[in-house]
């Protein structure tokens, strides 16, 4: 028999393959002014999905940043045109909402119905992340051309 870190380990693989499974993407992004960016902002963002990562199952990484453009463009050789390019590809793929299909189609990962509750249902007053608040906000109906 295995360790006590195996066995916790396959009980929760078979818990999170008994439900049923979703194709899911992610896509953030924080933008601001020069003038009103805070940098404690963007980490708050980024650092979001920290609570839900675990040493020894899944977690969430980053895929693509564009923060750090010096980087990108002495590392990569790109230029400055390059990464204005990529800023925009990225600012148009979260604004049309695009995730599975072109022009913007990207790999989406697994998440079960209990794990896609726990990322979009905090509990109330829960803390998100480092310096993101949470925001009150007003219930809307469902369009009513919304398929059934």
């Amino acid at each position: 028999m295995g360790s006590a870190a195996d066995v916790e380990l396959i009980k929760a693989i078979d818990r999170s393959t008994s439900k049923n499974g979703y194709d899911c993407g992610i896509r953030l992004m924080y933008a601001a002014d020069k003038g009103a960016f805070r940098l404690d902002h963007r980490l708050g963002l980024r650092s979001m999905f920290n609570v839900f990562n675990s040493v020894n199952l899944n977690s969430f990484k980053l895929k693509q940043d564009t923060s750090k453009d010096w980087v990108i463009r002495g590392w990569l050789g790109w230029n400055t045109y390059k990464v204005k390019k990529m800023k925009k590809d990225m600012f148009d793929a979260l604004r049309l909402r695009s995730y599975f299909y072109p022009p913007h189609e990207e790999h989406p990962f697994v998440l079960n119905a209990e794990e896609l509750a726990t990322i979009y249902h905090f509990s109330p007053g829960a803390s998100i992340g480092a310096g993101v608040e949470r925001v009150e906000s007003k219930s809307l109906e469902p369009p009513l051309e919304l398929p059934v």
